[in-house]
Formats: structure tokens, C-alpha cells, sequence
């Protein structure tokens, strides 16, 4: 597995009301950019590149399969959910909201992340 970086936007999420923590946003465009995933045991966030995962013959569920988490060392297969559709604090998933807005290029970081495919 590699390790890339991945441009991402911050958000802000709240698991409890007045507690506000920081989540990232990814904005895949037209077949490019990446999507992010989650290890629901631990809360490892793992990047998958859209153009590998619509245009390579591997899927990203067989490719899970072969992976243990580099966090939790459990296997990914079945354990890999959207972030920050679902996000991981103080031991337990949470979900937010993603907002539809895209935000400004200017805003963008880069975030070194395990890519998956």
C-alpha cells in the first residue's frame, strides 16, 4: 500500500453538541481526485484514486481483501466505510453531513494518506 498525498479540504464535524472536531473533505471532479474510506474498528482513514477505481480491472472490494488495516492490523475487507459520511471519535462512528458547497482551490492541503487502489 502507498502512501500519497491527497489534496482535501478541512470541515469541521460535531460527535456532541459544542465539541467540534476536524474532518476532511475530498471533491472528486470527472473521474479524477480521490475518495475516502474509513476502518470503522479504529478510525483509519485510507484514500482510494477514482481514475484506478473506474478504469483498472481491480475492484476495491477484492483489493480490501488482501489489506490489513496499518493501524488495527484487522482486515479491510468488510470494514471500510465513507469518510466523512462516518467518522471515528473517542472510540466510536459518528456521521456527518457533507456539505454540497465546493470550496475554494486557495483552501485546499495536501494530506499524506494510505492509498488503497
Amino acid at each position: 500500500m502507498k502512501i500519497m498525498q491527497v489534496r482535501c479540504w478541512e470541515d469541521k464535524a460535531s460527535p456532541i453538541s459544542g465539541v467540534y472536531i476536524t474532518v476532511y473533505v475530498t471533491r472528486p471532479d470527472m473521474g479524477q481526485g480521490h475518495r475516502l474510506l474509513m476502518c470503522m474498528r479504529c478510525g483509519k482513514i485510507y484514500a482510494v484514486n477514482i481514475a484506478n477505481e473506474l478504469y483498472s480491472k481491480k475492484s476495491v472490494e477484492n483489493t480490501m481483501a488482501q489489506y490489513s488495516c496499518l493501524q488495527c492490523q484487522h482486515t479491510l475487507a468488510g470494514c471500510l466505510v465513507d469518510y466523512p459520511a462516518c467518522y471515528w471519535w473517542e472510540g466510536g462512528v459518528y456521521q456527518h453531513e457533507i456539505e454540497d458547497r465546493c470550496p475554494p482551490d486557495s483552501d485546499s492541503l495536501l494530506v499524506e494518506m494510505p492509498v488503497i487502489l
